[in-house]
């Protein structure tokens, strides 16, 4: 079967960092390594993951502002804001955690000149006012990023 966490964005943009990792061929346990991926393997969901990490990764030289408290909780988010004031731009990964009982959070975002503004692309989970990011997950576990550029 398909390797476990793989094909669940929380479980890949939960730990969005600088390096990329997933399973293709999973090697858990004492069953042989398998050679090709199974066949129910998500493709769609790694090229989604991939094309997500490859926007990502210029933000990883900027600036870090975490926009929550670290707290080891499965009721709290978790939210992560790398900004490149350089280039104008940045990224906002926010993760609603297994336990939390709450769908929406606000931020305030850091480091922004002006106004930002969502690139196109970014999905309904995300507004942006000025320097105030709302984010709405249904779901949870959850994970969704944003990329913005600042006006």
């Amino acid at each position: 079967g398909v390797p476990h966490g793989t094909g669940k964005d929380y479980n890949c943009l939960s730990g969005l960092s600088s390096s990329f990792g997933t399973a293709v061929f999973p090697s858990i346990g004492y069953d042989p390594v398998s050679v090709e991926p199974p066949a129910d393997y998500p493709w769609d969901w790694l090229k989604r993951m991939l094309d997500i990490h490859r926007r990502a990764q210029p933000f990883f030289r900027g600036d870090f502002y975490p926009l929550l408290e670290h707290v080891h909780s499965n009721q709290c988010w978790g939210a992560m804001q790398f900004h490149r004031a350089d280039l104008g731009q940045g990224m906002v990964v926010v993760y609603r955690r297994p336990g939390s009982p709450y769908v929406t959070a606000r931020f305030p975002l850091q480091g922004l000149a002006g106004d930002g503004v969502l690139d196109a692309g970014n999905s309904d989970e995300f507004k942006l006012e000025g320097n105030i990011l709302e984010v709405h997950l249904d779901k949870s576990p959850a994970a969704a990023v944003a990329f913005y550029r600042v006006d």
